[in-house]
């Protein structure tokens, strides 16, 4: 390789690699400086979002207590559980019970699929369950009742039921007035010595059924019954974990139950059906991520202990068809998921799978990056939550893209702004290392050039006209002085050996020399004067 091609190389490399090395170190150590203090405030924010969602659920829930307790506190209740108990006693048979029958069989049985993906409720079981009492307020109530599915709870007095109807007209209105106020599903009043549902406020189909013996005894609402039971006469409250519940179409339900306490006396139960929406509008910030600083993705929910949502999704609110493809495509049964499509909901259906929600419920609290039940990258603050002896796990997180989008950006703006500053620097390399070399290979060349015709046609009046006044330029110089010399010896030289070829050997070679310049000024002027003593001496003797 030519020297004028290996010198700008050599320059280029020496000028771009270690500015390259240098943009490497000083964008690498930028980007993961950045990327840490992004992370370390991800994750305050998730850690902060969690502890205050912690203390508004707690609040939350602390509230309820408080309410239920205050309202079994009150004269309504009090004067209403009494009231009631001794009218229930007194409800006269049904002659005919083929209405209720057919109530339940196509009506909330027809609802039930709609609600059930097309499942059907074992109504007849339901049947059996029912006492004569309950099976004449429930006609009275509910089949009787003129008011549409859903809506039972707008009748205050039936024309059937006797003294119960008086009771229901004088303490009804107040007590729906203060579910409505508060948000609950449902409220009941119950015969702590029977376990009889002596009232319901919404009528559904656990209304005036026993929570001993009747056919919901063993889900949450008997739960609650007997749990509020073994408080005796203490003026404290239960809270029974949601859980599918069949006279709400198999629609979870959690229940909260207290004893109702004249002078200390317990009289009867009161449980309260808890309300979702309420929750719900907590963990979903009533459905304003955006505008509380969550992006497109942050979201809070809440899981139970046997690992079903008990707080709505914020995929599922967003985009229900996206996110019912997602979780199909994560391992989710098709019949769940067509659940969760027909009622409008995710809570007490959807099943959460994390090790966040492991750990969560294994009383620990953390962040860590794993795939949500959605199958997208989330970084999570998890924690575990009591609530009036339940313990659930709360969650706060964030899509991992979303959180390290800036990140992103900043890797892609360092690697925008190495690249052009690596092509300036190479452009303005290569010219300068071009024009270096030829300051140095230019010289470098004209010696060379001058030197091969020399070699060649062995003609010492050859010069190199390079004008520089570093050390190539001496070079030449020194050169030019050599072939001069030279020159000037040979042409001396020449000029005495054609004397001495004409007869004349008087002359000689007189340039100032050295070396071997000398030496064959030397070699030529002794043998002039050899050859001259020479013939010198021949003459004499021819003479």
């Amino acid at each position: 390789m030519r020297i004028s091609t290996k010198l700008p190389l050599v320059i280029v490399s020496l000028s771009i690699v270690p500015l390259i090395a240098a943009c490497l170190l000083i964008g690498g150590n930028a980007y993961f400086s950045a990327k840490a203090s992004l992370e370390k405030e991800v994750i305050r924010a998730l850690e902060g979002r969690r502890e205050s969602m912690q203390k508004d659920v707690s609040a939350y829930f602390q509230s309820l207590s408080d309410q239920i307790l205050s309202f079994a506190a009150g004269r309504t209740v009090i004067d209403g559980a009494k009231a009631f108990r001794s009218a229930f006693q007194d409800i006269a048979p049904l002659s005919e019970e083929g209405r209720l029958s057919q109530y339940y069989n196509s009506i909330f049985q027809d609802e039930f699929e709609a609600q059930n993906a097309d499942q059907s409720a074992d109504t007849a079981k339901m049947l059996r369950g029912l006492s004569a009492t309950t099976k004449a307020l429930q006609t009275h109530y509910i089949v009787d009742n003129p008011n549409p599915l859903g809506s039972k709870e707008l009748l205050n007095q039936s024309a059937s039921a006797g003294t119960y109807d008086f009771v229901h007209k004088n303490y009804h209105p107040s007590v729906r007035s203060y579910l409505q106020q508060f948000g609950y599903y449902d409220i009941f009043i119950v015969d702590d010595k029977t376990g009889d549902i002596v009232y319901s406020v919404y009528k559904e189909l656990d209304f005036a059924t026993s929570l001993r013996t009747g056919p919901y005894a063993n889900t949450g609402i008997g739960r609650a019954f007997e749990a509020a039971i073994q408080l005796g006469n203490k003026a404290e409250v239960v809270l029974v974990d949601f859980d599918s519940y069949l006279p709400s179409y198999d629609a979870a339900a959690s229940f909260m139950a207290t004893p109702i306490l004249q002078d200390g006396e317990r009289v009867g139960i009161l449980i309260f059906q808890m309300p979702l929406d309420k929750i719900n509008d907590l963990t979903t910030y009533e459905q304003k991520w955006r505008k509380k600083g969550l992006g497109e993705s942050g979201k809070t929910y809440l899981v139970g202990d046997d690992k079903l949502l008990r707080s709505e999704s914020r995929s599922f609110l967003e985009n229900e068809p996206q996110f019912i493809k997602q979780i199909l495509q994560s391992g989710v049964s098709a019949m769940t998921a067509q659940v969760i499509a027909t009622r409008g909901t995710t809570v007490g259906l959807l099943p959460i799978t994390s090790p966040g929600v492991d750990k969560a419920l294994l009383g620990k609290s953390g962040v860590e990056t794993f795939t949500d039940y959605s199958g997208a990258e989330v970084i999570s603050a998890y924690a575990p939550i009591s609530l009036l002896g339940l313990r659930w796990a709360i969650l706060s997180e964030t899509d991992a893209s979303e959180a390290f989008a800036q990140t992103l950006e900043l890797r892609d703006s360092i690697v925008r702004f190495a690249s052009i500053f690596a092509a300036i620097s190479l452009l303005v390399s290569v010219i300068i290392g071009v024009r270096t070399a030829r300051t140095i290979s230019e010289p470098i060349a004209s010696i060379a050039k001058t030197l091969d015709e020399v070699a060649r046609d062995n003609d010492f009046s050859t010069r190199c006209y390079v004008k520089t006044n570093d050390e190539i330029g001496a070079a030449a110089n020194s050169l030019n002085e050599l072939l001069a010399e030279t020159e000037a010896s040979l042409n001396n030289t020449r000029e005495v050996m054609s004397d001495f070829a004409r007869g004349d050997f008087s002359p000689r070679v007189t340039i100032e020399c050295d070396g071997d310049l000398l030496a064959l000024k030397d070699s030529v002027n002794t043998s002039a004067d050899l050859i001259g003593a020479s013939l010198g001496i021949l003459q004499a003797r021819l003479n």
